[in-house]
């Protein structure tokens, strides 16, 4: 957390940063001012955390500078450096919200690590209760926690957000620490609630014309319950650090899909429903005369039919859409290899692991231990 030191004393200074390894302990001296006037000249113009500051000084006075930051209502919290005199001041300081205050003259490495770290939790606990409120006014029925993660992505997608205090956040509310599932839908309007499932480990809600479905264990279960024209997934668990780039692939995606979607709508009706058909049993022992007894058409003119309409032949279609089930079961499971296979619609395993190499380029360990996956 950035930190901002204002005193009049130089010597004071130097003293209260050779105090600690600030670094170490997550901190950062990221300004110094030796009195309010600079101090508030600093805070205008540099992200800062928590103020750490003296009480009498010149110019403006730590005390007025502490009301300044009250009536403005900023983001930082404030430590005082206080002498044994200023009891009066700190009593009124207090008042106003500061988070702790310590003695100049007895200041250890203890209690400045004490008053830090305090300070940090009250940062956190306020941006919390931000958070909270957003949701409880968004008029959500969202718990308190799922209402902040849900508030914490939006506010992660918004180009101004600050990153650096985005990551606090992220951290110190202990919100998907480790990297998280998303998926994204294409939702009508009128479903925007914002959902979670049984266990609170999976969110969905509305972000403009999209469904975001994100969290642990349960996006997938959560994702497929969705009324959505179209959908997808992140190819891998995403870092929150991440996040913005992860929902702009899915948001690529997600156009594609629904361009490939208002492009079928044009197909000739039996393509359309052998499309539909296959979509649900590729896994099954499927051969073209079984489908085209479903569709109610010759083989001949469906296997001409359908490159025409698709650009592709039947077997090839088939074989791409059992291969991308593939890699997202390597990518998301631990199945092994030849169950895997069989889930895609190979009883071979040996075929498919020839077919897979061929066409993906990898084998499929070698696919699912590739980097980024």
């Amino acid at each position: 957390m950035r930190v901002l030191l204002v005193e009049d004393e130089t010597i004071v200074r130097r003293f209260i940063k050779s105090l600690i390894d600030w670094e170490a302990h997550g901190f950062e001296v990221a300004g110094e001012a030796a009195n309010g006037e600079e101090a508030w000249t600093l805070l205008e113009s540099e992200p800062i955390d928590i103020v750490l500051t003296d009480i009498r000084m010149p110019a403006l006075s730590g005390f007025e500078l502490i009301e300044r930051l009250a009536k403005r209502g900023w983001p930082c919290e404030v430590v005082i450096l206080s002498s044994y005199d200023d009891f009066e001041y700190v009593r009124t300081a207090l008042q106003l919200n500061v988070s702790d205050y310590v003695h100049k003259a007895t200041i250890s490495e203890e209690e400045l690590l004490g008053c830090l770290n305090k300070a940090k939790d009250d940062w956190l606990k306020r941006r919390e209760q931000e958070l909270a409120l957003t949701a409880r006014v968004a008029g959500s029925s969202l718990s308190r926690r799922d209402g902040i993660a849900v508030n914490l992505l939006k506010l992660a997608l918004d180009e101004e957000a600050d990153r650096r205090r985005l990551k606090l956040l992220s951290e110190g509310l202990s919100l998907w620490n480790e990297p998280f599932q998303a998926a994204l839908a294409h939702m009508p309007a009128e479903e925007g609630a914002a959902v979670a499932d049984e266990d609170g480990r999976a969110l969905a809600f509305a972000y403009g014309e999209c469904r975001i479905v994100a969290g642990g264990q349960g996006v997938e279960t959560l994702a497929a319950g969705l009324s959505a024209e179209a959908l997808v997934r992140h190819d891998r668990p995403i870092p929150f650090s991440e996040w913005p780039e992860a929902y702009a692939s899915m948001k690529r995606k997600l156009e594609e899909r629904l361009e490939e979607r208002r492009r079928a709508k044009s197909l000739h009706l039996c393509i359309r429903q052998a499309m539909d058909y296959l979509q649900v049993h590729y896994m099954d022992e499927l051969t073209m005369e079984t489908l085209c007894e479903e569709v109610h058409m010759s083989p001949a003119y469906f296997s001409r039919l359908f490159q025409k309409e698709t650009g592709v032949t039947f077997t090839a279609y088939l074989t791409n859409l059992r291969l991308q089930e593939a890699k997202r079961l390597l990518v998301h499971t631990d199945y092994p290899v030849y169950e895997i296979a069989e889930r895609a619609g190979y009883r071979n395993t040996r075929y498919f692991m020839k077919l897979f190499k061929e066409t993906v380029g990898f084998t499929p360990t070698e696919y699912r231990e590739r980097p980024g996956h």
